[in-house]
């Protein structure tokens, strides 16, 4: 069982031991998924917009 004192509700907190609420999970996922809006990601290598960034599935394709 977790306890309550256990759970951040922050996106400060350095513990690795407690968990993170999910209502800041909730925050942390908007924060995230605003940062990239996936119709300016290139899932290709033959793509001429020089404004999307390269998927990392094509990043490690073209590594190797």
């Amino acid at each position: 069982k977790l306890n309550k004192t256990d759970i951040r509700d922050n996106l400060t907190s350095t513990d690795t031991d407690k968990a993170l609420s999910a209502n800041h999970g909730k925050v942390l996922k908007t924060l995230v998924d605003s940062k990239i809006d996936t119709l300016k990601i290139a899932d290709n290598l033959t793509t001429e917009d020089g404004k999307k960034v390269l998927s990392a599935n094509q990043g490690k394709l073209s590594k190797t």
